[in-house]
């Protein structure tokens, strides 16, 4: 005989799973349900869903509050510890263990028999949900019908609530399985099952965040966040409380194109499944967040806290946050804040709308070569950033796998199999010296792909190169070379990182002071972060700013950023 309950308290969000199910509970065990929703951030999505749930059979709805304590607790220590699960921002996967916590609480002061959610039985929330639901009453019954009951497809579902009346803003046309809070939106289902169908992310309608990078503005926007020992407090000089900071870098993110992912991830119930994220804020706090950590984390903390970071997004994902482990992180990653303030000025910019342009269609290899060839661990985790970074822009690769010191001797067979090619940061000298080693500048005779250079594989992709002095002695080293025959890939010389260099004492010198002397023997351009150089078809042109030094003057050029062709 089917067990019988006089009081279910049921996770509620309005959507097509919970919507049925407050007259099927009512109709198979003849109880009283009493619904919850929180409020983590949803907004219209809360409209109307109090009259909704009482028309449908529920007695109460409880509308909770939660947003500030999920930004404060569960989204900002997530942030801080770097953590992501294969590129997820992990929106969905925080948010179910602040929701399940307050739904025990309201369960226990109702003395409820059973807590039932909607789980399906193929996802990762029934997981979340229920372990959440153990932590705080192990005793309490759960409530899971997708994994027993009729109702076995969305079809169903949509037929079900149709027939008992129930009122749906989805039909079986525009069924994506769609879950929003403050920090993001996904959505899964119908054409986005098939992985080789290209996400309709410029379709009107899809996304809600924001726009695509190709309709984003053809012009940059700046934005400076504040950071107090990890935490962001400021926008642009404004002081912020963290859910107003969230908002307001949701909507520069959206307006710009910023924080779209599209990816086939690993399920923890051992399937995979494809879902399309907009997360436009939160990619901008994990990535100034991250710039900060570079400058305020020693290399041991910062290296050991990247393999924390994996840990701790496989934690939140499987909805382990209230373990033992969860907690003891937490502590690890609070010790490693303490040096971790300041303001890091981003720029939001369809900067990939060019390598989209001329990406195939298909994934392609792609080859990191490093500027140190034995740094492997750097070179490791540079790749593993910059992968995806090229996934969050849809930029298929099917690996991006370094070339270093490991693999040198195999460059003649890595070369011609790689689409993309992208020619690493780091000491110009010295990656100088292994390219040489590889015999890049023959190589590239005869690729074909395309080639990204970064930092100081910009500044060795010129004919000839100009390698600034950057470690103590080099400025007043008499034998150091400023000059150097690089990969011969473009005539434009460059300084990168202008806006952070232009001020730097080295050697008792200012780097501009130094730059400016040496411009007397050959002209280059000193670029910010955010510039770059396209060479195609035989031209080359500046896009952003710059400054053009030579004969020991400087001039800034193109100030209002438009294209500005070199040659």
């Amino acid at each position: 005989m089917e067990k019988k309950y006089n009081k279910v308290v049921l996770a509620y969000s309005g959507g097509l799973d919970t919507s049925v199910l407050i007259p099927w509970l009512k109709e198979h065990y003849g109880c009283e349900v009493i619904a919850v929703s929180g409020n983590v951030g949803q907004g219209t999505e809360l409209d109307g869903l109090e009259e909704k749930a009482l028309k449908t059979g529920a007695s109460k709805l409880y509308i909770e509050d939660l947003t500030k304590d999920f930004v404060d607790d569960y989204i900002i220590p997530t942030m801080k510890a770097g953590a992501t699960y294969e590129q997820y921002l992990l929106g969905t996967s925080f948010a179910r263990p602040i929701i399940a916590k307050r739904i025990v609480d309201i369960a226990l002061k109702e003395g409820a028999d059973a807590i039932c959610h909607g789980c399906t039985g193929k996802g990762n929330d029934q997981v979340r949900f229920e372990l959440a639901i153990h932590a705080f009453a192990p005793q309490m019954d759960i409530i899971a019908p997708w994994r027993f009951w009729e109702l076995n497809s969305r079809e169903k579902e949509i037929e079900y609530a149709e027939a008992h009346n129930i009122p749906l803003k989805i039909n079986k046309e525009t069924n994506y399985s769609k879950d929003k809070n403050l920090w993001h939106l996904s959505h899964e289902g119908l054409d986005l099952e098939l992985p080789s169908n290209e996400a309709p992310i410029n379709k009107p309608g899809f996304l809600e965040l924001g726009v695509s990078p190709e309709m984003a503005p053809d012009k940059p926007t700046y934005v400076t966040i504040h950071f107090e020992k990890g935490v962001p407090t400021a926008v642009d000089g404004e002081k912020l409380e963290s859910v107003a900071l969230i908002e307001k870098l949701n909507k520069l993110g959206g307006e710009n194109g910023i924080g779209i992912l599209d990816i086939v991830e690993n399920r923890l119930v051992g399937m995979k499944s494809r879902g399309v994220y907009e997360t436009p804020g939160g990619a901008i706090l994990y990535a100034a967040h991250a710039k900060l950590e570079e400058i305020t984390l020693d290399k041991e903390t910062a290296h050991y806290k990247n393999q924390v970071a994996l840990k701790f997004g496989e934690l939140v994902y499987n909805g382990q946050w209230y373990t033992p482990l969860r907690k003891a992180l937490s502590a690890f990653v609070d010790s490693t804040q303490e040096t971790v303030t300041g303001d890091v000025k981003l720029k939001l910019y369809k900067v990939v709308a060019n390598l989209r342009a001329v990406w195939p269609d298909h994934a392609v290899l792609g080859l990191a070569i490093a500027a140190d060839p034995y740094a492997y661990e750097q070179n490791d985790e540079m790749c593993r950033v910059f992968a995806q970074s090229f996934a969050n822009a849809h930029l298929p690769l099917t690996a991006l796998i370094p070339c270093d010191a490991r693999n040198a001797e195999e460059i003649g067979s890595l070369l011609p199999q790689s689409g993309f090619v992208m020619l690493c940061g780091g000491h110009v000298p010295t990656q100088n010296h292994f390219f040489a080693q590889l015999g890049l500048p023959g190589l590239f005779h005869n690729y074909h792909g395309i080639v990204l250079g970064v930092s100081a594989g910009s500044m060795n992709a010129a004919h000839i190169v100009y390698a600034a002095p950057e470690e103590p002695g080099e400025a007043a080293d008499p034998h150091y070379s400023r000059w150097m025959n690089g990969l011969g890939l473009t005539e434009t010389r460059i300084l990168p990182h202008y806006q952070f260099i232009r001020d730097h004492v080295l050697d008792g010198q200012k780097m501009e002071d130094i730059a400016l002397a040496d411009s007397k023997k050959r002209h280059f351009l000193a670029l910010p972060d955010g510039s770059y150089i396209l060479c195609a078809d035989g031209s080359e042109a500046l896009y952003g700013r710059g400054w053009y030094f030579a004969n020991g003057m400087m001039e800034e050029i193109n100030e209002d950023e438009d294209v500005l062709p070199l040659r």
